[in-house]
């Protein structure tokens, strides 16, 4: 059935696809230049795209960002079914942040991505307060070895004064019925290697929590910006520090990556000053053990803090320890998400 799937993509023409063919975000250059980049490079090619569960037609009329056009469904299902289609640019593991199968399903993705790729591995929930309908779902062209799924915890941030008082004042109305409960917070990570061409690739794959808009509202802009730049009394950090100490760019053949919701550069504008760039505690600390993110532009690819499209904010990443060789890594501005997608082939 796969060769013949193949055979039927080549005989169409899909294997040669060009920029034109995909759909692109709208807000700024569509960077088609990755293109080439993946057909020239060689190695193992890894995708990352949080696809946003909570993207529905129902439900596009209530998202605030209005990234979408209403047209967020088809956008998402056509460019990855042309990525599929090419065998160029098919990655060979593709990894979906907040992906739940209904929209996969309605667009017939679902079907195609179990008759192109013989492995998967899947995590349906994150934790049983947030998150009932997402998950984080790999698909891979080879054997998925040593699978594991390793609960972060968040721990509790409730001793600080003015998350007391912010849920003294807001109670269960703030961003969920459980905002503070002590465990509403833990993320898991999936960790697991694949051979190819007798090269084995370790990957661990990421979506750390986002406290940042409870935060603002407990306790206002200014302080959330400190806080995101130094602090340490907050979920974010407390499992980016876990990950920095089990990974580090002395881990064999190790590629981290997903959406950490720590920014690389945000731009925070405070009275008087103006604007400046802050760059999160989480990623310094990351960074400070693997490296620098293999995703070079200051570009956005999560937008979760701003109505903008225009926005700055990277909060999506990837980082390779020392004795892999990147030979690439783009961010794609793909529409049909409030995210972009990153794409890294390594060797």
């Amino acid at each position: 059935m796969r060769f013949l799937l193949a055979a039927a993509f080549t005989l169409l023409g899909f294997s040669n696809l060009h920029a034109q063919d995909f759909v692109y975000r709208n807000d700024g250059p569509k960077h088609t230049g990755w293109i080439k980049e993946v057909k020239d490079s060689k190695g193992l090619k890894v995708m990352f795209w949080n696809v946003a569960c909570i993207i529905s037609q129902k439900k596009l009329k209530d998202y605030p960002q209005k990234l979408y056009h209403n047209e967020a469904p088809k956008n998402l299902i056509k460019n990855i079914k042309n990525l599929i289609a090419s065998d160029d640019l098919r990655p060979d593991v593709f990894i979906f942040g907040e992906h739940c199968s209904r929209p996969f399903d309605e667009g017939g993705v679902s079907e195609l991505l179990d008759k192109t790729y013989s492995y998967k591995f899947e995590r349906d929930r994150y934790n049983r307060f947030y998150d009932q309908d997402n998950g984080m779902t790999i698909y891979s062209r080879f054997k998925i070895n040593n699978k594991k799924i390793v609960m972060l915890q968040s721990g509790s941030w409730m001793k600080d004064s003015d998350m007391i008082r912010c849920k003294k004042k807001y109670g269960k109305s703030i961003t969920g019925p459980n905002s503070f409960a002590r465990d509403s917070w833990d993320r898991p990570y999936l960790q697991f290697n694949v051979k190819k061409r007798n090269k084995t690739y370790n990957i661990v794959a990421v979506h750390l929590p986002n406290p940042w808009p409870l935060m603002a509202k407990c306790e206002g802009k200014i302080k959330t910006a400190l806080k995101i730049w130094k602090g340490k009394n907050n979920p974010n950090y407390r499992q980016g520090n876990i990950l920095a100490n089990r990974y580090s760019k002395s881990s064999k053949r190790t590629l981290m990556i997903g959406d950490f919701n720590a920014p690389k550069r945000q731009s925070v504008k405070v009275p008087i000053i103006g604007n400046i760039k802050v760059t999160s505690h989480t990623y310094k600390r990351v960074s400070q053990s693997m490296g620098n993110s293999l995703i070079k532009s200051d570009r956005g690819t999560g937008i979760h803090q701003s109505g903008s499209m225009k926005t700055q904010t990277s909060i999506d990443h990837a980082f390779a320890s020392k004795d892999l060789k990147v030979k690439m890594a783009k961010i794609v501005p793909f529409a049909g998400s409030d995210h972009l997608a990153i794409y890294t082939v390594i060797d």
